[in-house]
């Protein structure tokens, strides 16, 4: 979150190319003049005027006073933009400064510039601020775009400013802002956007904003973005928005300076629909005040393409499968189609609300219809499995060869869970290599599975049936002997993580296992040091199972294409490296408790406050817990029980709030 302080400035930074600087605040006591409009008229291009005339139409409509076009303000803006052209500068933060000695230079800063044009600062103090707009066929086009981001559109309708500079130098505008007066008054003390009843309101957002601010939500594209500004500082608000149906608009939220907000609904909004904005907030004073405006959406985007959520649907008989019905738009959004779908199957599944349920093993075809687009998939239902666990096996501990071996607990606890068996001779054979189907007898085993049968070619075809259902890689499954084959580390590694519903194979899959912790390597926590290449003994398959059995709790379906490596989870960090000078670790647990750890080496042997809120975009107050800071910079708590399914945590500094966000029986790192 950034703020105003005396002299100082915000930057952010639009890309296609827009980019701009919020306004700075200083004092200085001195003289001003403007110019007038008639004056305008006679000094300026139809593009200035013409670009004027729109910001002051869209400026009346949200209530804030008229800005008028200023000599000396062009004249920086002209010239930076000149200077921006001639040096072949690209759209980014540092669009905004030039560096003395390259050509056209006229100061580093903004203000710089302005002063150096002949800008005088006003009597009490000065705001000013800066948006830049790229390949632009005209300043009118640049405002329009402007207003369709969010720190763009608080530049043009900020009440600080009443006078500007307009230029367009070949495809390339920058608007400079400066204020010849101090107290400026909005139209009730609030400013919103999409204004009350606007029509062509935009209906999306797709981030082509520098820093991007859907980043923060890890969201690609948004609503039209609402926006708030109010003349006073908020101390706390709450808002409300629904469609013409009546229907909430779920939303991510933005704040900024206490007097600024914005809001991004989560999908794309409907076309020629009208939406209501209903804004409750309290002042500084603690007066209280509601806003509630409407505005209509222009043109909505049409339907292109219907697909399912996953490319590959399958679901165990008498299981249910949730999906997602996906639409592909002109805008070149996706996201779920819940309306107005006509849903045709066939007779091997049932779907109601967003699950699938198998019915009957086999192939079975499902059809979307929306808008005369039709798409066909198929489900695939493959046989329950038997969990019986009334499998015969030797469960006799009286074994000759474990009672020094260093696995001969974990061994004890195969044979007494039902996983494994010794042989006839009263041996176990820790160090012998497994099979393929041993391995795979003792994983199923482990999920409580009966592989035992009376009429079969091998005593472990049962096993290779629900293997070859679900997709996983196994030699055996189309060639019998190789069965007995000794199975290696690497074939374990892509076996795990075929049961857990992801296709990886070679070192990603050994990757995948040790990052989900399900080994911790042979000889080494690396992948070198899982030594993927040697074969596994008896004994270290129980010791895998063992170690696995906790984390992994159904045998999912094997995807035929490889899953994408950006799905690979991320490599666990040493613990030490994992903190920064500024970084919390928070875990919200299943029984709803909560750890955070953290070090701020800044705050050694200080006590802080943490303030535990409710998740999502309006957080409410939970509780705050005091947190002492130890000589290392470090803290470790353990609060709750909380209710809640996601929670907002704040660490409150002198210097700033720190933030993170976590969800029930999730872990999430933060660094500052």
């Amino acid at each position: 979150m950034f703020g105003n302080t005396s002299g100082s400035r915000i930057n952010f930074h639009y890309l296609k190319l827009l980019v701009c600087l919020v306004f700075g605040i200083g004092f200085m006591a001195t003289s001003y003049a403007i110019v007038s409009a008639e004056e305008a008229k006679a000094e300026y291009n139809s593009d200035q005027i013409e670009g004027l005339a729109l910001l002051n139409e869209i400026r009346a409509k949200v209530g804030v006073p008229l800005v008028q076009l200023d000599p000396n303000i062009t004249r920086a803006a002209i010239l930076h933009a000149t200077y921006y052209n001639m040096n072949g500068e690209n759209p980014s933060i540092y669009a905004h400064d030039e560096i003395e000695g390259k050509p056209g230079f006229h100061g580093k800063t903004i203000l710089d510039r302005m002063r150096a044009a002949g800008w005088q600062d006003p009597k009490y103090g000065y705001a000013y601020g800066e948006v830049m707009h790229f390949n632009s066929k005209s300043t009118a086009d640049a405002i329009k775009s402007w207003l369709n981001t969010a720190y763009h559109r608080a530049i043009l309708l900020s009440p600080d400013f009443d006078v500007v500079g307009i230029g367009l130098v070949d495809g390339t505008t920058v608007l400079d802002f400066g204020n010849a007066e101090n107290d400026h008054k909005t139209r009730n003390g609030i400013v919103v956007y999409p204004y009350d009843d606007m029509r062509d309101a935009p209906v999306g957002f797709y981030g082509l904003e520098i820093p991007n601010p859907l980043d923060r939500f890890s969201a690609k594209f948004s609503g039209g973005i609402i926006s708030v500004i109010t003349e006073d500082p908020m101390i706390n608000h709450s808002v409300k928005i629904t469609d013409e149906l009546g229907n909430s608009v779920p939303f991510y939220e933005e704040e900024q300076g206490g007097k600024e907000l914005f809001f991004y609904p989560k999908s794309v909004l409907k076309g020629h629909s009208t939406y209501t904005v209903t804004f409750q907030y309290q002042l500084e004073n603690y007066q209280s005040k509601t806003k509630v405006w409407s505005f209509t959406t222009g043109a909505g985007t049409a339907l292109k393409k219907i697909s399912f959520s996953s490319t590959e649907l399958v679901v165990a008989e008498g299981d249910e499968l949730p999906f997602q019905i996906l639409g592909a738009f002109s805008d070149g959004t996706t996201s779920a189609l819940t309306e107005g779908i006509d849903l045709k199957y066939t007779d091997g599944i049932k779907i109601s609300s967003d699950v699938i349920k198998g019915v009957k093993p086999g192939i079975w075809e499902i059809g979307v219809t929306k808008d005369n687009i039709t798409y066909k998939q198929n489900v695939k239902v493959i046989p329950k499995i038997n969990y019986d666990t009334s499998e015969n096996l030797n469960a006799s501990t009286d074994l000759s060869d474990i009672s020094n071996h260093w696995a001969s607990q974990s061994i004890l606890w195969a044979i007494q869970s039902g996983i494994a068996s010794g042989y006839n001779d009263h041996t176990f054979r820790p160090d012998a290599n497994i099979s393929e189907a041993e391995f795979l007898a003792m994983l199923l085993r482990m999920f409580q599975v009966n592989i035992s049968t009376n009429d079969s070619q091998h005593w472990a075809d049962v096993a290779y049936r629900i293997s070859n259902d679900r997709n996983y890689p196994l030699l055996g499954i189309t060639n019998i002997p190789l069965r007995e084959t000794k199975i290696s580390r690497l074939q374990v590694a892509e076996l795990i993580a075929a049961i857990d519903g992801y296709n990886y194979k070679d070192n990603y899959a050994v990757w995948y296992i040790m990052a989900k912790g399900y080994s911790k390597g042979k000889i080494g926590y690396s992948v070198e040091g899982y030594k993927a290449l040697d074969l596994l003994t008896r004994a270290e398959a129980i010791q895998f199972l063992q170690n696995i059995k906790p984390l992994l709790k159904e045998l999912k379906y094997r995807p035929n294409q490889p899953t994408p490596l950006t799905m690979l989870p991320q490599w666990p960090e040493d613990k030490n490296q994992l903190i920064s000078d500024k970084m919390m670790i928070s875990k919200f647990n299943s029984d709803h408790s909560l750890d955070i750890e953290g070090l701020f080496a800044g705050h050694k042997n200080e006590t802080l406050t943490i303030s535990v809120q409710t998740g999502g975009s309006s957080p409410k107050q939970i509780e705050d817990v005091n947190v002492q800071i130890d000589s290392n910079g470090h803290f470790q708590i353990h609060a709750g029980v909380y209710q809640q399914q996601s929670l907002n945590i704040y660490l409150r500094a002198n210097e700033a709030v720190y933030w993170i966000s976590v969800d029930v029986n999730s872990e999430k790192r933060s660094k500052y």
